[in-house]
């Protein structure tokens, strides 16, 4: 009992400073970045890899950021989403932070494959790479 008793009173208040926050922790937002221009070949071989770069910018501060592509690809198509994140800080220097991003898919049927970027705004940029 007398350990058990020691254990508690050197456990319980180390727990208790450091295991608990006063602070509300602070949670990443994602939000749909604008792309404003992209970049890739005009024409690939079949089975070859397409490369699509695509520029924008992900935020006015430090605190944002490109994350990640959300694409949904069909043989001889590409919906593509482009995500940036924020993560809340009480440091963001004031920079403006840009983006220049490849996304890359094969292709895997010969024809013209329809690229469909979405926009934040819900306007899509659409273009083309013939697949020989």
């Amino acid at each position: 009992m007398k350990y058990i008793l020691k254990y508690l009173l050197l456990v319980v208040p180390f727990v208790t400073f450091f295991g608990c926050s006063t602070e509300p922790e602070k949670q990443i937002e994602y939000y749909l970045l604008k792309a404003d221009s992209l970049k890739h070949a005009e024409s690939v071989l079949l089975n070859d890899t397409i490369k699509i770069k695509v520029y924008g910018l992900a935020g006015v501060d430090g605190c944002h950021s490109f994350s990640n592509f959300e694409g949904l690809t069909a043989p001889l198509s590409l919906d593509l989403k482009i995500w940036g994140k924020v993560i809340p800080s009480d440091a963001c220097p004031a920079v403006l932070v840009p983006f220049a991003e490849e996304y890359k898919t094969v292709a895997r049927a010969r024809g013209i494959y329809r690229i469909k970027i979405y926009q934040p705004d819900g306007s899509v940029v659409k273009d083309s790479v013939k697949i020989l």
